[in-house]
């Protein structure tokens, strides 16, 4: 008998497998590294936002629900704009929803208009405005794809800005469905992006997202180097963000007073500079968290450079 055939037993056990994963499937049951991908993308999109619009944007994680797909549509209501997303190599969409009045604030701050300009209510959004949608959608998408990419590589783009109907032949209101919500703030303005993922989106790693994440190894330490590694791993460090930094004549910096504006020889879109004692050892794009504090991302680690004194 050829070694790479498979006996009877093995088939059952095959056989056995794929019947606990459907029925897991069809109960609705968590996933636990797929929730772990979710809660990286949704603390990916403050400071990618941020970055995009140029002006201080928060995310947070707000819930996340198991339902149908039906279900989660009811749970979500009318008012505000769906986006519709085709992700390759899946056969099915999946779809995100924005609050109008959000929505409405982050165009805004695309259009350069002022907080006083912005409107207070929710709008019908111009065919302009509906490709802006269209590319801040796109970037929630390229977020999506970045962290799923620890399963595998997706490509999600936008296909139409609608809700999903019993029509369309690739959206079944039976499905289960997994929903994040996100509690997404541009200035004094909250409101809520959910992200819907019908299961059989991700039908082929459903195994996989059913484990547990990883947690980070621990360091292969013993004895007293394990003591010391735990001790050192308590000490504080002193870091400081440096937006920029410029030189002006002593005769100017004594003639400031409040209002006077500094101009720094940094363009606005650079990132922010993270410095240990007199190194710098990161990038990162600043953001801003819901209470009002500021927060970074690192983008990019450097290579430890000494600062010029």
């Amino acid at each position: 008998m050829n070694d790479a055939s498979t006996t009877p037993g093995d088939a059952d056990e095959t056989l056995v497998e794929e019947l606990m994963i459907r029925a897991a499937a069809a109960s609705g049951a968590a996933l636990p590294l797929l929730e772990s991908i979710l809660r990286e993308f949704v603390a990916s999109i403050g400071p990618d936002l941020t970055q995009f619009l140029e002006a201080p944007v928060s995310a947070e994680f707000e819930q996340l629900k198991y339902t149908t797909c039906d279900e989660a549509l009811e749970q979500i209501g009318e008012d505000g704009i769906f986006v519709q997303a085709n992700v390759q190599p899946f056969a099915n969409p999946l779809v995100l929803w924005f609050d109008a009045l959000l929505l409405g604030r982050l165009i805004d701050a695309l259009l350069g208009s002022t907080a006083s300009e912005a409107s207070e209510r929710p709008r019908t959004f111009t065919r302009l405005e509906k490709h802006l949608i269209d590319q801040l959608a796109a970037r929630l998408l390229g977020l999506f794809s970045s962290s799923y990419a620890a399963v595998r590589s997706v490509n999600a783009a936008t296909a139409r800005l609608e809700r999903p109907t019993l029509e369309d032949a690739d959206w079944n209101g039976s499905e289960k469905c997994v929903s994040i919500y996100t509690t997404v703030s541009k200035e004094e303005i909250s409101g809520t992006v959910v992200m819907l993922l019908p299961f059989p989106i991700f039908a082929d790693d459903y195994e996989q997202l059913l484990m547990e994440p990883e947690a980070p190894p621990e360091p292969a330490l013993g004895g007293w180097r394990h003591e010391m590694s735990r001790a050192l791993g308590r000490t504080g460090l002193k870091l400081k963000a440096v937006l920029g930094d410029t030189s002006v004549p002593l005769v100017e910096a004594l003639s400031w007073r409040e209002g006077s504006i500094v101009r720094l020889e940094t363009e606005a879109t650079e990132d922010v500079r993270v410095i240990c004692g007199d190194h710098t050892i990161f990038q990162a794009v600043p953001g801003r968290r819901d209470n009002g504090v500021l927060a970074l991302r690192i983008t990019s680690d450097v290579e430890m450079t000494r600062i010029k004194e």
